[in-house]
């Protein structure tokens, strides 16, 4: 029987000329039965191969045969045929060598030394042939897949390699980082201090040296002809109007706002003192207050500048006057972290005192204070109009998209994101806290936006999509604005099951994370202050709350209702939205102003849920009190072995019970504060965190062995949620009034 020949029965013909009888060729055909097929080799039933093969020593035909090999393969094997021969592989030059090497030249070489001429043996020796076809065939393979693996082994090791120096290099960076994190911290600590003890308490909160100030006569670089003469002489009737005479009181020469408003565009003037903003600046308020136009009260963070007016008969230039407008600099300095210059107006209606504050950023130098006077009122407004144009003396820009409006109040800020209340974009009755992705600065040049900010987006949208956020227990926050979305509000309404449109989901859950950032085309989702504008990551989400607080809890049945609200929103992340959240910590969770309950925030450090089968690994990247113990065991282990024990480069499996164990450790946060005051996020990521690391190790094992909480603790390491639920049992505190419910 021939090996690898059709097995319907039909034979093919091979027409060979065999040397029987010494002659050159010979025409009787040898016909080979094909009825069985044992090594699986298949070949057309309609395909007949015809070939010649010389006789052994004859050397003209030798000749002609090596000459034809090539041509005689080109034309008569079908290419299905060499495509069968070559298994899964296509690669042209591995065709042509198995056929010219494996198959012409070891059947012309057994017929040429086999001596025999035989038609009887014929079939053992295609046999034979064939077999060592497939030997030779299936070698090649193994050899084909060993170089593979090979070439792999070489890939992996040096993407080992990149890798490695991607993560040294971010190291070095992230300590440059933490360096000028801390030198700020130091300056921000220095600042407060010097605060404190030059604070201005009604007597004295800030100290007036005019040894340490400079004494000018007008501002110098801002335009002194923005007012024409017709305009110099409508402003100086407009202030008579508001001081009438030396016994004008205070109150009325508040009027001077609305006569700053008349002649500085695109500002907004406020009456803050005994008005309802009058603690808007660290508790207290200048009388007047100028902030950008995009906010419809005043807010620190958007203020140019304050005005403080005396009554006309009060003397103006007097150091308790002086100290109270420096207090009021410096609390605005505070505010607004970066801004190159700071001013503030004093005025009796009669005389004008102008004070800029220059901050060093270096500690132990001093600020550079300025004084200015005396000043006219149309050189008042001058400087005005001039400082509210120059970006060395206008707040930091917030960068929110300018379709949002007028900004509500700004929540507040963190080194990721800048935080800020908007109307939701098509309801004014209801507010959303917009995040606003802060770029990073590396060697002078703004970067793209980090991954944290793209992969929270990313996991909002995936919620929001989810056919069952509906049902979402209300500890979940909702995505209620998304720039990336082409269609208005309406439009969303009437979605079936809150999903969006098929071409946007597969848009937004590609593997590609800047597909995120490619939406961002319109110059209001953009930086403005940048030379070539780059992508930030915006959106809005709903509830508006406030930080969450022990004292927020009046009732033991008010804490009790809170840890089931957040147990049953971690329940439906992990089984519904088959999501962890992995940073799980007070800071990240909030309290519902309307409805007082705790809602579960920052998805910049989720991912999806991996299947147990699923050997699905990550490095950590939260808050260092709610580190896994698993990831803890792993630190200590790389420590002992001589590795790098640093947390956010091991490596571990994400499960549900992390964020159990993270449930705990934020309950105990709460209830005992201080045992964690040494336990800093911000240090999570130092070369030398081993300490913090060995110290929260010591507190999980005295937690595990605690009467009380250890079995708290083994619900949580085991996954088990409705163990897990007694932890609400623990606020059972005594309260006046109350029933224990």
């Amino acid at each position: 029987m021939v090996s690898g020949l059709p097995s319907d029965g039909s034979p093919d013909i091979f027409n060979s000329t065999l040397p029987s009888d010494g002659s050159s060729k010979c025409s009787t055909p040898i016909v080979l039965s094909t009825s069985s097929n044992p090594t699986g080799l298949k070949m057309p039933n309609d395909v007949a191969i015809t070939t010649t093969l010389l006789a052994p020593g004859h050397t003209e035909a030798t000749g002609v045969a090596q000459a034809s090999f090539p041509s005689l393969i080109e034309e008569v094997v079908p290419p299905n045929i060499r495509q069968q021969f070559l298994g899964p592989s296509t690669n042209p030059y591995l065709s042509k060598r198995l056929f010219h090497e494996s198959l012409l030249d070891v059947t012309y070489c057994d017929f040429r030394d086999s001596g025999t001429s035989d038609q009887r043996d014929a079939i053992e020796i295609f046999e034979a042939i064939f077999t060592r076809i497939e030997t030779k065939h299936g070698q090649l393979i193994m050899d084909l897949k060993i170089a593979m693996e090979t070439e792999k082994c070489q890939w992996r090791t040096e993407k080992h390699e990149m890798e490695m120096e991607i993560i040294e290099m971010e190291d070095k960076w992230s300590t440059v980082q933490h360096e000028n994190d801390m030198l700020q911290l130091h300056h921000l600590q220095a600042s407060k201090q010097q605060n404190k003890s030059e604070h201005y308490t009604r007597q004295s909160r800030a100290t007036w040296d005019n040894k340490a100030v400079r004494i000018e006569g007008e501002p110098p670089g801002w335009d002194k002809s923005s007012l024409t003469a017709e305009q110099e002489q409508g402003l100086l009737a407009q202030i008579s109007t508001v001081s009438l005479n030396e016994d004008t009181p205070e109150t009325l020469c508040y009027a001077l706002q609305q006569v700053v408003s008349n002649f500085v565009k695109k500002v907004k003037c406020y009456v803050t003192y005994v008005t309802a903003y009058k603690k808007f600046l660290d508790g207290d308020a200048p009388d007047i207050t100028i902030c950008c136009a995009n906010s419809d009260k005043p807010l620190k963070v958007l203020t140019y500048g304050i005005i403080e007016v005396k009554r006309p008969a009060e003397t103006l230039d007097t150091t308790t006057n002086l100290t109270q407008l420096k207090d009021y600099i410096l609390s605005l300095m505070q505010a607004q972290q970066g801004r190159k210059c700071f001013w503030g107006l004093l005025t009796n209606m009669k005389e004008n005192i102008l004070v800029t504050i220059e901050p060093f950023d270096r500690t132990g130098n001093k600020d550079d204070i300025t004084k200015y006077a005396p000043l006219t009122w149309p050189a008042v407004i001058e400087f005005i109009r001039y400082s509210t144009q120059d970006p060395y003396c206008s707040p930091p820009s917030l960068h929110f998209a300018t379709k949002l409006g007028v900004i509500q109040d700004v929540v507040g800020s963190s080194t990721k994101w800048s935080l800020g209340e908007f109307f939701i974009p098509g309801d004014k009755t209801k507010t959303m806290v917009v995040k606003n992705s802060i770029l990073v600065v590396r060697n002078s040049i703004l970067s793209l936006p980090e991954h944290y900010h793209i992969n929270e987006l990313r996991v909002l949208r995936q919620l929001t999509a989810s056919r069952k956020i509906k049902e979402a227990p209300s500890s979940i926050l909702r995505l209620v604005w998304d720039p990336a979305l082409e269609f208005g509000r309406d439009d969303r309404d009437m979605l079936v099951d809150g999903m969006y449109p098929r071409r946007l989901r597969q848009g937004w859950f590609a593997n590609d994370s800047w597909n995120i950032d490619d939406r961002y085309e319109d110059p209001w989702d953009r930086d403005p202050e940048s030379d070539n504008p780059l992508p930030r990551v915006q959106f809005g989400i709903t509830p508006v709350g406030l930080p969450f607080d022990l004292a927020d809890f009046k009732t033991p049945g008010d804490f009790r209702v809170a840890m089931d609200s957040l147990l049953d929103g971690l329940d439906w992340l992990h089984t519904t939205a088959r999501i962890l959240h992995r940073d799980i910590r007070p800071a990240n969770v909030i309290v519902d102003r309307s409805t007082k309950l705790p809602v579960i925030i920052d998805f910049d450090c989720a991912c999806m849920n991996p299947d147990i089968s699923e050997n699905v690994q990550s490095t950590y990247a939260g808050g260092l009190i709610c580190v896994p113990p698993k990831v803890i065991a792993l630190a200590l282990k790389a420590f002992e072995d001589g590795d790098d024990p640093v947390i956010h480069r091991i490596w571990y499996k994400p499960e549900p019970s992390d964020d159990l164990v993270a449930f705990v450790l934020l309950v105990l946060a709460m209830l005992y504060p201080k045992q964690f005051s040494n336990f800093p996020a911000c240090r999570l990521q130092n070369v030398g965190s081993f300490e913090e690391v060995e110290a929260l190790s010591r507190f999980h094992n005295d937690i595990e062995a605690s009467t009380m909480w250890g079995t708290i603790w083994a619900n949580a390491l085991e996954g088990n949620l409705e163990g897990l639920r007694q932890i609400r049992d623990f606020g059972l505190w005594p309260t006046k009034g109350t029933t224990g419910n």
